[in-house]
């Protein structure tokens, strides 16, 4: 189950959107990881990548690609390669929302 509190989106430097959780653990990398792959069908393309003050997993579906990661400036976020990704993160802030009030 996810952990989340209300994210907020952001358009970021590549043009596309970003969905951060700004004050979140960087556990929950691994609880959004489990959601896209359980409940929205992505597939991991890359274990995550874990450094001393970031961590990068990549997901892909069909045609969208997303990165979620965690650092020590932004969080913990979900990040869009394209502009179906994009789709997907606005979708994915009604599923986050969904959650928060049922």
């Amino acid at each position: 189950m996810l952990k989340l509190s209300k994210g907020a989106l952001h358009k970021i430097s590549s043009g596309f959107l970003s969905y951060e959780f700004f004050e979140a653990k960087e556990d929950l990398i691994y609880d959004i990881g489990a959601s896209l792959i359980n409940y929205f069908g992505f597939k991991e393309q890359f274990t995550p990548a874990v450094g001393l003050d970031s961590i990068f997993w990549d997901f892909c579906r069909d045609d969208v690609k997303l990165t979620v990661g965690w650092d020590i400036w932004s969080g913990c976020f979900i990040m869009s390669h394209c502009k179906k990704g994009d789709e997907f993160i606005a979708q994915y802030q009604i599923y986050v929302e969904n959650l928060l009030t049922n």
